[in-house]
C-alpha cells in the first residue's frame, strides 16, 4: 500500500487577509463615516430644535391656561390704572403653529 503524501499549500494554511485587503476595508469605512457623520449630526440638531419648540409650545399653552384660570377666578388683576393689560404669550415669544 502506498501512502499518499499531501502537499500543503502555505496560502491555505495561513488563512488571513493581505495588507491591501485591510487597507481597502479601512478606506471604505472611512468614506462611509465621512458621509454618515454630517447626516447624523444634522438629524440630531433638527431633533433638538423640534423638541425645544414643542417644549416651549407646551409651556406657553400651560402658562396661558393658568393665566386665564387665574384671571377667571379673580387671582390676577387685568387693569393697571385705566388701562387693561392683556398679554399674548405666543406673539411675544414669536411662536408660530408651523
Amino acid at each position: 500500500m502506498k501512502k499518499s503524501k499531501k502537499k500543503f499549500n502555505l496560502r491555505k494554511i495561513l488563512k488571513g487577509f493581505t495588507l491591501v485587503e485591510l487597507l481597502a476595508v479601512i478606506v471604505i469605512l472611512a468614506v462611509i463615516m465621512i458621509i454618515a457623520i454630517p447626516a447624523v449630526l444634522s438629524t440630531m440638531t433638527t431633533a433638538k430644535q423640534k423638541s425645544f419648540v414643542e417644549f416651549v409650545q407646551k409651556v406657553s399653552n400651560r402658562t396661558q391656561e393658568q393665566y386665564f384660570n387665574d384671571t377667571q377666578f379673580g387671582k390676577l388683576s387685568l387693569q393697571s390704572g385705566n388701562n387693561i393689560i392683556i398679554y399674548d404669550i405666543t406673539k411675544d415669544l414669536g411662536i408660530t403653529s408651523t
